[in-house]
């Protein structure tokens, strides 16, 4: 994991994963999906007098973004070389 070669595919993996999740949060944001999740963040009794479940939608997105920080912490462990539970700490988020 040390070699410059090994970094640097480490660097252009991070890298690639950063603009695929911009291309989805952007299809995500800009879709029907996206207005319906803009609709429950601005007035969620309203969107369930519509007649939406915003439980489905809410769910959907947290667990969209419990996997895109599993993947940022899957990357980030092997440029860093070792995880302690400082790291962890409220400042370091």
């Amino acid at each position: 994991i040390t070699t410059p070669e090994m970094r640097v595919t480490l660097f252009a993996l991070s890298a690639l994963t950063l603009m695929a999740v911009l291309v989805l949060g952007r299809y995500l944001v800009t879709s029907k999906f996206g207005r319906v999740l803009t609709a429950i963040r601005d007035a969620e009794t309203r969107v369930m007098f519509i007649g939406y479940n915003p439980l489905g939608y809410k769910l959907f997105i947290w667990t969209l973004s419990a996997m895109l920080c599993a993947i940022a912490g899957a990357l980030y462990v092997p440029q860093v070389g070792i995880i302690n539970p400082s790291e962890m700490s409220p400042a370091n988020s």
